[in-house]
């Protein structure tokens, strides 16, 4: 399969925070990612996701790519938990679920964008890139 690399020449950088507990899944991500330029880092659950912020409070990443149907503590659990801290809050997160898993997220969750495991990844790397567009306009402004 043929994959899209985007030029990323003149275009900023995203720091990217990957939470999905299937690896053949993380290893697809990350690739596609880090081949348009884009730094990821990955964590298996919400408790692990939790805590690498804790850890990188001077470094938040851009944006967050959420599995809703996570072990440990969920996609729904942790974007609660996350909404509780001003400073983490602000992070926008696409949610990611899969077909088995779209059950009904609340709205008070504000996810700023969703992106079905089974879309083709083009369609997370068109959300991503449409993000740093409008996150580098803000930045540039």
């Amino acid at each position: 399969m043929r994959q899209h690399k985007p030029s990323n020449e003149g275009k900023q950088r995203l720091n990217l925070l990957l939470i999905e507990d299937d690896a053949r899944l993380c290893s697809e991500y990350r690739s596609l990612l880090e081949g348009a330029g884009h730094r990821v880092a990955l964590v298996e659950d919400g408790l692990q996701a939790l805590a690498w912020l804790d850890e990188h409070m001077n470094s938040l990443p851009d944006l967050i790519l959420l599995d809703p149907g996570l072990p440990v503590l969920d996609g729904a659990m942790f974007r609660r938990e996350q909404l509780r801290c001003k400073v983490l809050a602000e992070i926008p997160v696409v949610v990611m679920p899969s077909a088995g898993n779209r059950r009904s997220l609340p709205r008070s969750l504000a996810f700023c964008a969703r992106v079905d495991k089974e879309a083709p990844l083009e369609e997370l790397l068109h959300t991503v890139e449409a993000f740093r567009s409008d996150h580098g306009a803000v930045a540039a402004a």
